[in-house]
């Protein structure tokens, strides 16, 4: 059974994690991905490349160098899509950006995935998950067992996850597109815009016990050791699941207490 982009050619220079991830999600969908990189093979160096570029042709190319450069124009100009996650400009430089490659191609869609946006001051700041954690506050602090409020970190790549998810919905809107007007596209998807896209209302929702005078764990639940040292998470979404924590707590005392009887409580 063909894929839902089979016949679709995609030339992919990505490095780290959002560009190979929107080759593999389009090559899992039957697109002919052809991998381009550096003399020496991925940049980050992870086991996990091998997950990135499943499903991938690859080709060795050194973009400074004149033969491998026009090489890289000669696979662009046969593609129907173009994935890159440079800093803003760095392709421009090389002579492969979107403006050049699309006056070659007028039928290329061209996306790019920087980690600030090309009008962003910090456009050419190395926008790694870290420095992107810090500056769309996913890093901001939540309640802790102490009472203070620290930061919390995740080893989950969030901007680039979301950035590349981005990224393949708007590729793929653009494919429909050319199909109908027969032009290509131009996308930027800048990871900071795609995290804050995926935090919704959550960023406006960072608040303390000072400006509240609540216990925020009792509302949000939280990560507690229990006394054989073990760890349970509790993670109620509402005053529809209060009964079962307590059944599941062996707390039934609270419904005798009146606990649990939210409408009396006025919650």
């Amino acid at each position: 059974m063909a894929g839902a982009l089979d016949g679709f050619k995609v030339i992919d220079f990505g490095q780290y994690i959002a560009g190979p991830l929107v080759g593999m999600l389009m090559a899992d969908q039957g697109a002919d991905v052809i991998k381009v990189d550096p003399p020496g093979g991925p940049r980050w160096k992870t086991p996990a490349n091998a997950t990135w570029n499943r499903g991938k042709r690859s080709i060795v190319l050194d973009l400074k160098e004149a033969g491998d450069l026009s090489t890289a124009k000669g696979l662009i100009q046969g593609a129907d899509v173009v994935v890159e996650n440079f800093r803003p400009g760095v392709m421009d430089k090389l002579g492969l950006g979107a403006e050049a490659m699309t006056l070659a191609n007028p039928r290329l869609v061209y996306l790019s995935l920087p980690g600030f946006a090309s009008d962003d001051p910090r456009a050419a700041t190395p926008a790694w998950e870290g420095i992107l954690g810090a500056a769309t506050a996913t890093y901001r602090p939540r309640p802790s067992e102490s009472g203070t409020q620290d930061p919390v970190y995740t080893a989950i790549p969030i901007s680039s996850n979301y950035g590349a998810f981005q990224g393949v919905v708007a590729t793929i809107m653009a494919l429909i597109s050319r199909e109908r007007d027969g032009v290509g596209q131009r996308i930027e998807e800048p990871l900071f815009d795609a995290t804050f896209a995926s935090i919704g209302r959550a960023g406006m929702r960072v608040h303390s016990e000072k400006d509240t005078g609540v216990d925020l764990r009792r509302i949000w639940g939280g990560h507690f050791q229990c006394k054989d040292g073990r760890w349970v998470r509790f993670g109620g979404s509402g005053n529809q699941n209060l009964h079962q924590f307590v059944e599941a707590a062996g707390i039934t005392s609270w419904h005798a207490e009146g606990l649990t009887d939210v409408d009396r409580l006025g919650r």
